[in-house]
This record gives structure tokens, sequence and C-alpha cells, in this order.
């Protein structure tokens, strides 16, 4: 399990669609973006993008819709983009504390991208934060990161 921390404009969300359609092309037998990959099989994967809309609504059905599949002991890939976005910052973190220790718990697979990395209390040791840094810009106005 990887949280994945870092500035805007960093490819943090960029990864996790990549990710996204890497499985799930292979999953269809197509073939993948690369030069060579190993690819596993997931009976479930969850992606969920952040909201821009903010109240308790979006939150519930948030959860309804990302907890249950880590409850089925299947084999599950959890791809969650900035979880933040549809609560308070300290809701959040506790709430995201919880997914990762359940993640974890479930033997799952999952990358949680969030700003909120400091605020998370320790993870487990199966799990870790990695970032991803926007360094400026390429000669020719690449994004370049680390």
């Amino acid at each position: 399990v990887a949280v994945l921390t870092g500035a805007n404009s960093g490819g943090k969300t960029t990864l996790l669609e990549t990710l996204a359609q890497v499985v799930l092309l292979a999953s269809m037998g197509l073939p993948v973006p690369a030069a060579r990959a190993e690819v596993g099989q997931f009976d479930t994967v969850v992606f969920h993008r952040r909201h821009a809309s903010f109240n308790a609504g979006v939150l519930e059905s948030t959860l309804k819709s990302i907890v249950p599949p880590l409850s089925t002991g299947d084999r599950t890939l959890m791809l969650v983009d900035e979880f933040e976005a549809i609560t308070e910052p300290g809701r959040a973190a506790d709430l995201l504390n919880g997914l990762v220790d359940l993640t974890v718990d479930q033997d799952a697979l999952g990358v949680y991208v969030t700003h909120l990395a400091d605020d998370l209390s320790p993870l487990p040791p199966e799990a870790r934060i990695d970032g991803i840094f926007a360094e400026g810009l390429t000669d020719d106005l690449a994004l370049r990161v680390d």
C-alpha cells in the first residue's frame, strides 16, 4: 500500500489514472503502454477521483462505494485520489488512516493520493509514503518531476 503525496501538478493523479488504465487493459487481454510489464489480476478495482462538491452526501456515498470491496476478501486494488477533497482535513486524515489500515488488513493493494501525509497517524509497516515533486520546467516546457 502506498500513500502518494507531493505538490500540485507533480503527476500524482496522472500516475493513478495510468495505473487504472494499465490494470484494466491487462484484465481485458489488451496490450499495455510499456516495453515490459507484469500486471496482477484483481477481482475488484476501485478507482475514486476527487469530487468538486463538499457535503455529507458525497462523503457518505463515497464511503459506501469504496469500503465494501475491501470487506469481501477478494483480491482488490484501491486507487483513491485526494480523499480529503470531500470532507474537512482532520476528518479526512482519520478516514484515510482507516482505509490504509483496512487495505493492509485485507491483504489488498492500494495507492492513495493525498496532501495530508503529514497528518496521518503512523502507518502499518506494510504501507509507505512516497512523494512526487515538481522541480520546474524543461527547456521544451515539459514538467520536470522527482
